[in-house]
């Protein structure tokens, strides 16, 4: 590694760095943070402690890939708004079965979430969740075409780790990286959560991000982006009233359409980011995903 290479690696670690403490002194100061400032002893204590206790996520995150999957295209998936979307449901939901089977046919949803209770809150958070139209025939391909699959979402790993698990009942999705693999970014007063693509131990010449936002990874040359999902949609209302030989068959579907361009990705042997930005088919969705937008507004 040339000395140029080391400076920026540690200039990026120092902004890394700084975004953390920033959003850490907020969460214990408790006040206004110009205030908190003033107290410069005070500052540097837990300055101290902060580096004592929270360090951002080390690389590699994720263990070696699979022996049948070692030349193939690593696919970071996203959850939320991507795969599926989900709604947390108030306590007066209770813990009875049955009414959760009344309250899921209400809801329309496809699937209804129990989480244990945690140590911080001794609560049994509930969530209703709703796949996306076409969400198991993608998976299936994802699988046939030779794909490394790996979800990863700003959700908890708890959370995460649950919908994986509903969803994904053949164990397409090898691996789960949830918030604690994120890092801190952008403006110290509202920090994002953001996926590093150079930290979870895969070539990024052979990795993609499948994300609806397109501000969450370190590198938007490896971003394929779908359009958001979410209940009461057009999208999800098509979902409700058509069978599911129908949605395999529609071509207005926005997993059925994002397979066209992975179909052609599993034939690729070179830099993704080159396919990313100069196939055909990938202009030809984004150009699809734009007039959509247009549409909708």
């Amino acid at each position: 590694m040339s000395q140029q290479q080391q400076q920026q690696q540690q200039q990026q670690q120092r902004v890394i760095e700084s975004n953390y403490f920033d959003h850490w002194c907020r969460e214990v100061s408790r006040q206004p943070y110009r205030q908190f400032l003033r107290h410069r002893p005070h500052y540097r204590r837990l300055r101290a402690e902060y580096r004592e206790t929270v360090t951002p996520p080390q690389a590699p995150l994720l263990k070696h890939k699979p022996p049948d999957r070692l030349g193939s295209v690593t696919l970071l998936l996203d959850l939320e708004g991507t795969l599926l979307t989900s709604k947390r449901l108030t306590e007066s939901g209770g813990d009875d079965w049955t009414g959760w089977e009344a309250m899921q046919k209400h809801h329309g949803a496809d699937l209804i979430l129990l989480l244990p209770e945690t140590p911080a809150s001794f609560k049994r958070h509930k969530y209703v969740v709703y796949k996306r139209p076409g969400l198991d025939r993608f998976l299936l391909e994802l699988d046939r075409l030779g794909f490394e699959c790996v979800a990863y979402s700003s959700a908890t790993l708890q959370l995460a780790s649950c919908l994986v698990s509903q969803v994904d009942r053949d164990g397409i999705i090898a691996s789960v990286l949830a918030r604690k693999a994120c890092t801190w970014t952008g403006p110290s007063a509202q920090p994002l959560l953001f996926k590093d693509i150079d930290a979870i131990g895969r070539d990024p010449s052979r990795t993609v991000l499948i994300d609806d936002w397109p501000l969450c990874c370190s590198d938007s040359a490896n971003l394929l982006q779908v359009p958001t999902f979410s209940t009461g949609s057009n999208e999800w209302q098509f979902g409700q009233s058509n069978a599911e030989s129908t949605l395999s068959a529609s071509a207005e579907l926005p997993l059925n359409r994002l397979l066209t361009v992975l179909e052609r990705l599993a034939e690729w042997t070179g830099d993704v980011r080159d396919f990313l930005s100069k196939a055909d088919c990938v202009a030809t969705y984004r150009s699809g995903l734009a007039t959509a937008a247009a549409a909708s507004n």
